[in-house]
């Protein structure tokens, strides 16, 4: 790793941030956004329904790793990523900026960390808070008609190398990110063809293992100017 390079992150809204760095001479934007399939879709195994509404969870950092292996880190106090039924399968944009450096070829990598927030972190969101524990994710949403909130606080980290080196060629493109969960990965047990049931302290170990698991990460370059 030759240089660390910082992005800031000012909080505009609940789950949308802006990025602020030096204008660069030539621009290049950099966008994330969140996608969580089966979001307020009914998930049925046998008799069993579970319809989650909301997740939530938190990063700490997000890293991008240029060709030259060089980093930019995102700067958030901690950075909130939302996804509700009513986005209905649409992207939800996380983070949008213009990249403040010219001297780069292309990226190669994305690195996400997922972390509980720590003292001094300034987030609103005060579920992410417990009385004696802070949490990364967390599910609302329903088991066989009954309402429930998943709290739990995996922490970890998860490097997804580029199947191939994405450049920003001119200055209309943008490096598009997408983290992407889908809930029935994290709440059907295809072992025993069962589902999870969020509300049962005994799953938790292994739905906090899934969530690591399914973490997905889609990124290219686009024009979307």
């Amino acid at each position: 790793m030759k240089k660390l390079l910082l992005l800031s992150i000012l909080t505009v809204t609940f789950f949308t941030s802006c990025i602020q760095t030096p204008e660069p001479d030539s621009p290049r934007r950099l966008a994330i956004v969140l996608n969580v399939a089966n979001v307020g879709n009914d998930i049925v195994v046998d008799q069993d329904t579970v319809n989650i509404e909301v997740v939530k969870l938190l990063a700490d950092k997000i890293n991008f790793s240029f060709l030259d292996d060089r980093i930019l880190q995102t700067q958030p106090d901690a950075l909130v990523m939302t996804y509700r039924n009513q986005f209905e399968g649409e992207d939800e944009t996380i983070v949008a900026a213009n990249i403040g450096i010219d001297d780069f070829r292309g990226f190669k990598g994305m690195r996400v960390f997922i972390d509980t927030p720590k003292e001094g972190d300034n987030i609103s969101d005060n579920q992410f808070f417990g009385s004696s524990d802070n949490y990364s994710f967390i599910l609302t949403g329903s088991f066989n008609g009954k309402n429930f909130t998943y709290l739990s606080s995996p922490v970890f980290e998860k490097n997804f190398p580029f199947d191939s080196s994405i450049e920003l060629t001119n200055e209309n493109e943008t490096l598009f990110s997408k983290i992407f969960y889908d809930m029935s990965e994290v709440l059907i047990d295809n072992e025993n063809n069962q589902l999870l049931d969020p509300t049962n302290p005994d799953n938790q170990a292994t739905i906090d293992s899934l969530l690591q698991e399914s973490l997905e990460i889609e990124a290219r370059a686009i024009d979307i100017l």
